[in-house]
C-alpha cells in the first residue's frame, strides 16, 4: 500500500505541478506588469498635477499683478482726467485742494509701497530686467523726493511725475506676466 500511495502522492503533485506551475507563472507576471502599469499612471498624475500647480501658481501671480495693472490704470486716467481740468480752470482753488488732499497725497503715500512690491518681484530676475532695474532704482529715488503740491503749476508738475512712475510701473507689470507665464510652463514649452 505504500507503494500505491507513493504513486498516488506523486501523481496528485505531478498534477499540482501542471496546473499551479503556469498559474504562478502567470500571476508573477501579471503582479510585475500591473506595478508596471500602477507606477507609470503615477507618473502621469504626476506630470497633470504639477501642470495644474503650475497653471494655479501662474494665475495667482498674473491676477496679483492685473490688480496692480488696474490700479496703476484706473489712477492714471484719474490724473490724466484732472491734468486736463486742472490746465483748463487753474483759479478754481477748493476743487484743486480737494483733488490733492484725495488723490494726490494718498498716491505719494502709497507709490514707495507699490514700487517696493514690483521691485522685489523685478529682482528674482536680474539677468531678464537689468534695464527695469536700473530704472527702478532711479524711479525709487525719484519717488522720495515727492512732495504734496501748493499750487496748480507743481500739481500739474506732480501728476506727470505720477504717470511717468506708474507707467513705467504698468511697463513691469506687463513684462513680470510674461516672465511668469514663461518660467510656469517652460517644462511644456517645446522649442522649435
Amino acid at each position: 500500500m505504500d507503494i500505491e500511495l507513493y504513486k498516488l502522492t506523486l501523481d496528485v503533485i505531478g498534477d499540482a505541478v501542471k496546473i499551479l506551475g503556469p498559474a504562478s507563472i502567470t500571476g508573477i507576471l501579471v503582479f510585475h506588469q500591473s506595478k508596471l502599469r500602477l507606477g507609470l499612471k503615477i507618473k502621469e498624475l504626476d506630470k497633470n498635477n504639477e501642470f495644474k500647480a503650475r497653471e494655479k501658481i501662474f494665475e495667482f501671480h498674473k491676477d496679483k499683478l492685473n490688480s496692480v495693472q488696474l490700479s496703476i490704470d484706473s489712477l492714471s486716467n484719474e490724473l490724466g482726467h484732472y491734468l486736463g481740468m486742472s490746465v483748463a480752470d487753474q483759479h478754481n482753488e477748493l476743487r484743486l485742494n480737494s483733488f490733492i488732499n484725495r488723490h494726490i497725497t494718498n498716491n505719494i503715500k502709497n507709490l514707495p509701497f507699490e514700487v517696493s512690491h514690483i521691485h522685489t518681484e523685478l529682482k528674482k530676475y536680474p539677468i531678464d530686467f537689468d534695464a527695469e532695474l536700473i530704472r527702478m532704482d532711479a524711479e525709487v529715488e525719484n519717488i522720495h523726493t515727492l512732495i504734496t503740491p501748493t499750487d496748480p503749476q507743481m500739481v500739474q508738475s506732480t501728476i506727470t511725475d505720477l504717470l511717468s512712475i506708474y507707467g513705467f510701473l504698468a511697463h513691469c507689470v506687463r513684462c513680470l506676466i510674461e516672465k511668469e507665464a514663461i518660467s510656469s510652463f517652460r517644462p511644456y514649452i517645446v522649442d522649435t
